[in-house]
């Protein structure tokens, strides 16, 4: 909805639609009362007045017009607004119907019976009424209406010669009265009513617009942070895979890199993530992984942080824990460093363990329906610490948003207060729960409880064709930084594959037209074409790879994101910082995939 800047010109908008669809709504009332108004009163004046049936002849002859406006307003849809000609017209016409019954009590009234006369002039008072509250919408055609009928009722009534007619002339004043103060009552409710209207539809307009410059605001500073981040952490990994044949005071400003860049890649994520939650915009996946394996990566990507301390890090997996199962494997993850990380970071003296195992979650008995169900199944993620623990009297606000168990500027411990809050509502996000038991003395344990899929096997393993033929496999590199081209050249140069770079969307359709790959890595978000207008060019234009697969590379992943890249065909994802593990496998997957059929992946 386009919202007028003016507030003014939008209050008139919003009045003259309402006014439209009021007079539309009131039509057949005004049509029924005068018309039945007319041959009430020329049955009453039957044998006492000429021609009585002139007036009803006359008043239908009038109404014939708003009858055929009815009618045609009818098949019409409802109207968007009603013009100051057509509100000009009803005016007009309003002061018209009013004249003619004006001119009716004049011309066969003052002949009449008291009583004939008293009861006309109350059907007219009515009629003055019931327009009053049928088309206030328009006051001037109310007054339009009605003034006429009341002054030729006062002046007839006034004039009469009889004994009661200082209480039937004071009557229709009062009447008259009545019929002003309803009416100017009930526009200015209306008026008011349409002014807040307004003003709500304006407040939402305002809070929709807010909401698109802020999801774009984190599109912005998402993918301008975890581009770089890509490219540091994904050298430090290169770099890691060397370390043997560095010196040792090498090998120990390399540790500090990798937490320093791990740590910042945690705080970033944090503050990320807690405003796609707030926004409803943090998309799940739905992989297949080994929860041990899991475990057991972010356990050694914290040693160097444990051993700095020293405390030990241990693991205990239950045997009945399913090999692989379903779930957001980079959510667990998230999960899981952030309980750890935050069990190192307040445990001085001691160790740190985590315990994998399966459990039966409690159904609620306060509901007679769910009692009946069997209990779900669950993944327990357990982790304990001999830390400084939680006082009791700040349990209700450990998953508050930025609380710090010390919040003074002289506290021990760093971080901003973000990590138990995201994984509080990761846990919620996916229909799990998090709490933690603590005496505030000899340390704390938190429990993880997650929806456990095991995978099936079908039976028939996938498979997948590997990299040894490196000559093979040709790769195209779309991306405007720099640094990320020669980071992915670099990592996908040591498996063997032959990489070819493009540094925007238009380059890499002019090489998709003069060669054919195995398999492109195309960034989403690049200046003048995306990533995504660009694969549908490449897939759509007729060239040599139309049926190539392309891995998309995104640093913000929502689920507007992921509906827009699935509409063009992208329907796997991965977003920056880019895992190198994680990279290789779906790479090699989609490659091997695009060589027999004509399949398209993404990675978002």
């Amino acid at each position: 909805m386009k919202i007028p800047e003016n507030s003014t010109d939008l209050l008139d908008g919003e009045l003259r639609i309402a006014q439209s669809v009021a007079v539309v709504r009131q039509l057949p009332m005004i049509i029924f009362g005068n018309g039945l108004g007319a041959l009430i009163g020329s049955l009453s004046l039957q044998g006492k007045a000429t021609q009585p049936f002139l007036l009803v002849i006359a008043m239908w002859i009038l109404l014939l017009p708003v009858c055929a406006g009815y009618l045609k307003l009818r098949r019409m849809p409802r109207p968007a607004s009603v013009s100051r000609r057509r509100i000009v017209r009803l005016i007009a016409y309003s002061g018209l119907l009013g004249t003619i019954w004006a001119a009716a009590l004049l011309f066969y009234l003052p002949d009449s019976s008291f009583d004939t006369l008293a009861f006309a002039f109350m059907g007219c008072s009515f009629l003055a009424a019931g327009a009053a509250a049928a088309i206030y919408v328009i006051p001037m055609a109310t007054a339009a209406y009605a003034t006429p009928i009341f002054l030729a009722s006062i002046y007839v009534a006034a004039t009469y010669s009889h004994q009661g007619q200082i209480w039937l002339t004071l009557l229709i004043l009062l009447m008259a009265c009545g019929v002003a103060w309803g009416t100017t009552a009930n526009w200015e409710g209306f008026r008011l009513m349409t002014k807040i209207s307004v003003e709500r539809v304006k407040l939402l307009s305002d809070a929709q617009a807010a909401i698109v410059s802020r999801n774009q605001f984190l599109e912005n500073v998402s993918h301008e942070i975890r581009t770089p981040l890509t490219t540091m952490l994904g050298y430090t990994k290169l770099l890691k895979a060397q370390e043997a044949q560095m010196l040792v005071t090498h090998r120990e400003a390399l540790g500090y890199l990798d937490t320093s860049c791990f740590s910042l890649l945690t705080t970033i994520d944090a503050l990320l993530d807690v405003a796609k939650l707030n926004a409803d915009q943090l998309a799940l996946q739905d992989a297949v992984f080994d929860p041990r394996k899991l475990i057991q990566e972010v356990l050694e990507s914290m040693r160097f942080r444990a051993r700095e301390k020293n405390i030990s890090l241990g693991s205990d997996y239950s045997a009945d824990v399913p090999a692989r199962i379903h779930g957001d494997p980079e959510r667990v993850r998230q999960i899981v460093v952030n309980l750890v990380g935050n069990a190192i970071k307040f445990t001085n003296i001691g160790r740190v363990d985590i315990e994998l195992r399966c459990e039966r979650r409690t159904q609620d008995r306060s509901s007679s329906f769910r009692a009946t169900q069997p209990a779900e199944p669950m993944l327990c993620i357990l982790v304990r610490d001999t830390g400084i623990g939680i006082a009791a009297a700040k349990k209700a606000l450990v998953f508050n948003n930025f609380y710090q168990v010390d919040g003074s500027s002289r506290r021990r411990h760093g971080g901003m207060g973000l990590g138990l809050t995201v994984s509080n509502l990761l846990t919620r996000l996916m229909n799990g729960s998090l709490d933690f038991e603590s005496d505030g003395i000899s340390g704390s344990s938190f429990k993880c409880l997650l929806p456990l899929r095991p995978h099936v096997d079908s039976g028939v393993e996938p498979v997948v064709k590997e990299s040894t033929d490196g000559a093979a496999w040709h790769v195209l590199v779309v991306d405007d930084d720099p640094y990320i081209r020669h980071y992915l050249m670099t990592l996908l140069s040591t498996e063997g594959w032959k990489v070819q770079l493009a540094e925007s969307g238009e380059h890499a359709i002019d090489a998709c037209s003069r060669q054919r790959f195995d398999l492109i890595l195309m960034d989403i978000q690049m200046p003048v074409m995306t990533g995504i207008d660009a694969s549908i060019a490449v897939w759509t234009e007729g060239s040599m790879n139309e049926h190539t697969p392309i891995v998309a590379v995104t640093g913000y992943l929502s689920t507007d994101r992921i509906a827009e890249m699935r509409e063009a065909g992208l329907v796997e994802y991965l977003s920056k910082p880019i895992v190198q593990e994680q990279l290789l496998a779906k790479a090699r997957q989609c490659a091997a995939r695009g060589s027999k059929h004509p399949a398209t992946a993404a990675f978002g």
